[in-house]
């Protein structure tokens, strides 16, 4: 186990270096092999993955087909005033996603009688997902759902419809683009033109409404300042007529007479006092005259000023009626001009908005089954990897016999590969075919380090066991049987195993007679022993029945039955039932030469093997050595390749 450079901060960098090189580094070469040996996983994986991707594509996903109608929408202009103002196509695009609008189109096309809109009209099943959720909220609330009104299925239908809608907005070209995604491509493309006939149709109302609208307000100012206008020049006329006011020129006329009078006053007044005081009676006389004359021009003055006053303050009033009569005229005439224009327009107004493009032939959109198909196969992948990978790393059993080797300190002294067969009797007749030629070469490796097992002579009686059934050492005694007659040397074959395991299998004989028999004197042993012609080995069975019987193997006439084997038989090979199922393995090892302990590859755990040595150990009777059953022979050339490519590779330790 490393530690960090934080948890030990003193560390000799030589030493943590010396740490960091005993991570093992990631055998790239191993995983390839273990994802090579569950390829068949991987492949079924991602073909469950496919088919299940390609129902849920082709037959669950309904397809979706898309409408799309292109509108161009100008600016509007702004009827009062003449001047255009920039459109909002944002601010269109909502409008039309708003729910007034689907309310109308809904209303329109009669979508509440549609299932693919209302799904109202669907009856549930009470087996469906809706059903169930329905139910379960029945059950959590204690109240049932309600019948929708009228105004719910309209609002549930607007909502479907509005995910069904798509608008696009381009402000370069002023254009929206309306789609729409349904399942039926054709009622795609009703809903779409009707769309935008709905829109182009709704704002020509909404102009010629706001046309109405102008009219009537301008005619309604156009009588307003006309009215104003007449007060105006009612209110002129009558001040002219009763205050006798007249144009600026009679006001001019009557300051030059006031002005002439004042200046005849003031003459008079200064001859006035040049006669006084009055001497003569001539004098007297032009005093008097000229007293008469002030007092003339004094009342005429008076009346004059009386009436610049009066012509003054009527003159005012009349310039003030003027200038707002002007500006009621100016007003009057504005809006009755408008008034005329908006008239002309509105007379031969057309649609500012217009259909680009209708909705064409609808284009298929979803479902994507080539890319649903292709997530599908990674996904299968992916499952099929970690399955192998889990498995591998989950496995008990042990594949390289190298390994097996270290952790028993037994010796692996063969591999024997699997042999597929369709029933157990074609075993003898497949031994001798080309296809075996591996199963042959194992089983000589096995006879080689048998022989050469023994201290000072080859072991004669050879037992063949393992630590539970399943382990193949049915097949493994007989081969052993066969490849020590190939010597020219007698060999007998006990079959001691009365479960599943049995040799008896092979030769297809039926058991007639046993070892038992001849134990209880019953019959000579030589009709109990049964020969095939398809090989030259001797086959005894060794239990009647399928019955165990472990007390026949600890008697004497047992040993005395052996005795007289080894005296007729050069090697005597025993199948022997499993020895964590029972005692018969171990007394059995007790009278054997050799002991040799079947394990399946990948399959027997490491605790079965190790428990099963311990139990022959502790009857003296040690395994002799090991031999790995149902190899696969491809994943043995390919290992050994590679142990042959690690020793090459191997870097010189300095």
């Amino acid at each position: 186990m490393t530690h960090s450079a934080l948890e030990r901060p003193h560390a000799d960098p030589f030493t943590m270096l010396d740490d960091t090189a005993r991570i093992a580094p990631t055998d790239f070469a191993s995983m390839l092999r273990c994802l090579w040996r569950g390829k068949w996983i991987v492949a079924l994986c991602v073909l469950i993955s496919l088919t299940l991707g390609g129902y849920y594509a082709f037959a669950v996903k309904t397809p979706r087909y898309a409408a799309t109608t292109t509108l161009q929408v100008a600016s509007p202009s702004a009827l009062t005033g003449g001047q255009t103002r920039p459109i909002n196509l944002q601010g269109e695009a909502t409008l039309i996603r708003g729910s007034e609008f689907l309310g109308q189109v809904v209303l329109e096309l009669d979508l509440r009688n549609d299932p693919s809109f209302n799904r109202y009209l669907n009856p549930v099943s009470p087996l469906s997902l809706r059903g169930i959720r329905t139910r379960l909220r029945e059950l959590l609330t204690g109240q049932s759902q309600e019948a929708p009104d009228q105004i719910a299925v309209l609002a549930k239908t607007v909502e479907n419809l509005r995910n069904t809608i798509k608008i696009a907005a381009q402000e370069d070209s002023e254009t929206l683009t309306i789609t729409v995604s349904l399942a039926n491509g054709q009622h795609a493309i009703q809903i779409a033109n009707s769309i935008a006939a709905i829109y182009l149709q709704n704002q020509f109302d909404n102009t010629r409404n706001a046309a109405a609208e102008a009219m009537s307000w301008l005619s309604d100012k156009v009588q307003e300042q006309q009215v104003v206008l007449a007060e105006k020049e009612t209110a002129i006329s009558d001040l002219i007529s009763l205050a006798k006011v007249s144009d600026q020129s009679t006001f001019d006329e009557l300051n030059r007479a006031a002005l002439e009078t004042d200046k005849r006053l003031h003459d008079a007044r200064t001859s006035l006092a040049s006669l006084r005081p009055a001497t003569d009676t001539a004098q007297a006389a032009n005093a008097r005259r000229l007293e008469r004359q002030i007092s003339t021009l004094e009342n005429v003055q008076a009346s004059l000023e009386t009436q610049l006053a009066a012509q003054s303050a009527g003159l005012m009033q009349l310039n003030q009626l003027q200038r707002e009569a002007d500006a009621a005229r100016v007003l009057y005439e504005s809006f009755l001009e408008r008034l005329r224009d908006v008239s002309l327009d509105s007379g031969s107004q057309t649609p500012q908005n217009r259909i680009v493009s209708p909705a064409g032939p609808a284009r298929y959109v979803a479902q994507r089954k080539t890319l649903m198909l292709a997530i599908s196969a990674l996904v299968g992948l992916v499952m099929g990897v970690c399955w192998v990978f889990l498995r591998d790393m989950m496995r008990s059993g042990l594949r390289d016999p190298g390994k097996l080797q270290a952790a028993t300190d037994l010796p692996v002294m063969a591999q024997i590969p699997m042999l597929r067969l369709r029933q157990p009797m074609q075993f003898l007749d497949k031994l001798h075919q080309p296809a075996a030629k591996d199963l042959r070469d194992a089983a000589a490796n096995l006879r080689t380090a048998l022989l050469a097992s023994g201290k000072d002579e080859p072991p004669q009686t050879i037992l063949c066991t393992a630590s539970a059934q399943g382990e193949q050492k049915a097949v493994l005694a007989t081969v052993l049987s066969q490849t020590l007659a190939s010597m020219d040397r007698s060999v007998l074959l006990i079959d001691a195993d009365p479960d599943n395991e049995r040799v008896m299998r092979f030769i297809n004989a039926r058991v007639q007679t046993t070892f038992q028999a001849d134990l209880a004197g019953k019959i000579p042993l030589a009709h109990a022993i049964h020969r095939d012609a398809r090989w030259s080995v001797d086959v005894l069975a060794g239990h009647d029945n399928g019955h165990a019987q472990t007390d026949v193997f600890s008697t004497a006439a047992f040993a005395n039955l052996l005795h007289r084997l080894r005296e007729q038989y050069d090697y005597i090979v025993l199948n022997a039932p499993p020895v964590l199922t029972g005692p018969d393995a171990r007394i059995l090892a007790q009278h054997m030469d050799a002991v040799i302990y079947a394990v399946r590859a990948n399959h027997t755990p490491l605790s079965l093997i190790r428990a099963g040595q311990h139990a022959l150990a502790a009857v003296h009777a040690p395994i002799t050595g090991l031999v790995m059953t149902k190899v696969d022979a491809k994943q043995q050339v390919a290992r050994s390749r590679h142990a042959r490519s690690r020793r090459l590779t191997l870097p010189t330790q300095i």
